[in-house]
């Protein structure tokens, strides 16, 4: 474990399920905050990414290590001049007021009509939806990296703990002991619904078509051994999803029980062989 200052601390799993030294450990320097940086790896990796890649992490003894990487299009939500990098480069202190119960409620009145009904007024609907899990990490330090705008997407609470959290519980049960899990999450779509004139309007949650509501949200995992598993999420507790023919439907592992609610997240669990995510969907 690293703190700062280049104080660390080091501990073993002996084999009767032990750390020697015990946990846990208190650092006497702060641990070092975590960075956005702009990705510098091999970009074929990413080559589904057509925005822009970012990697997250902390420089320890000069070194950057990488905890998660995430595509953001900035075109969607600009990153302003003058704003230095790190540690929140997409988004601006204005713009990161767009998550706000009250700004919401406020943006769907002026989308839907003074007298629409989906985000009630002083009530937590849609909230910033973790794309990278916080609890994908062990430390504190780690799983705080994960609560910066750029790993975060606008997702209806009761499905950001119901469903998906689900999901994200089950993933960790698959995490090996003496290997890795690669791990992909996305967003895409708009969520369309009907004003109060029943036209339907695509949910953004600032001006200018930026900060949209996604319709859809993916997670892709593979295992040490290569076997792959792919859940569709449809972000809208207010209908049914649509006909999609984003993959092929298989069914679920028998260990994750997901309901078919539209309150929860309606998910699909897909064939990874046909899933493919839609190009300006």
């Amino acid at each position: 474990m690293h703190c700062g200052g280049g104080e660390s601390h080091r501990t073993v799993c002996t084999r009767n399920d032990r750390f020697h030294p015990a946990l846990p450990f208190r650092c006497t320097a702060q641990a070092p905050e975590s960075e956005v940086r702009l990705y510098e790896g091999d970009r074929s990796l990413y080559s589904d990414c057509a925005a822009t890649m970012y990697s997250i992490g902390h420089t320890i003894n000069r070194q950057f290590i990488k905890l998660y990487d995430a595509c953001y299009d900035t075109r969607i939500i600009p990153r302003p001049e003058g704003i230095q990098f790190a540690p929140y480069p997409v988004m601006s202190p204005g713009s990161a007021r767009s998550f706000l119960t009250a700004e919401i409620y406020r943006r769907f009145n002026d989308t839907y009509g003074a007298n629409q009904t989906y985000i009630p007024k002083r009530t937590l609907v849609i909230n910033r939806g973790h794309l990278t899990a916080s609890s994908d990490f062990l430390f504190d330090q780690q799983s705080r990296s994960t609560f910066k705008y750029v790993n975060a997407v606008p997702q209806f609470e009761s499905i950001n703990n119901g469903s998906w959290r689900l999901i994200e519980n089950w993933v960790m049960s698959l995490r090996p002991m003496d290997s890795q899990l690669i791990v992909r999450t996305g967003a895409f779509g708009i969520l369309q619904l009907r004003d109060d004139r029943n036209r339907l309007k695509p949910a953004y949650l600032l001006d200018d078509q930026r900060n949209p509501v996604p319709q859809w949200m993916y997670k892709r995992i593979i295992t040490a051994n290569r076997t792959s598993y792919v859940f569709l999420t449809h972000n809208n507790i207010f209908n049914e999803p649509p006909d999609h023919r984003f993959c092929n439907e298989v069914q679920c592992p028998n260990n994750l029980d997901l309901d078919r609610l539209p309150a929860t997240g309606v998910t699909f669990c897909c064939d990874p062989t046909t899933f493919r995510v839609p190009a300006n969907y």
